[in-house]
């Protein structure tokens, strides 16, 4: 059950479309520097090891938070969310 979410169809719509959005800006940002780096024989390889090192943290962050949430509260898991989030933005 999800609390305070609108009933607008058309807000939760254009959420989706901007959190959308963002995962490609996001996906843009961190392939397009190495695959600069790339020569035109090596950009597959490097688009693929770019790619599977990029989705480990689709699979590791759930749990992750799983773990937080079955062992602490909502608060950690925010907290961890935070955490990776400032340590991605100055890396």
């Amino acid at each position: 059950m999800m609390l305070g979410v609108p009933n607008s169809v058309a807000y939760l719509g254009a959420a989706l479309i901007a959190s959308g959005l963002m995962l490609g800006i996001g996906f843009a940002g961190y392939s397009a520097y190495p695959m600069g780096l790339a020569t035109k024989a090596t950009y597959p390889t490097a688009f693929g090891i770019v790619n599977s090192v990029g989705q480990i943290g689709g699979g590791c962050a759930p749990l992750a938070v799983g773990f937080l949430l079955d062992s602490y509260s909502w608060t950690s898991v925010f907290v961890y969310m935070l955490g990776t989030s400032l340590l991605c933005l100055c890396c």
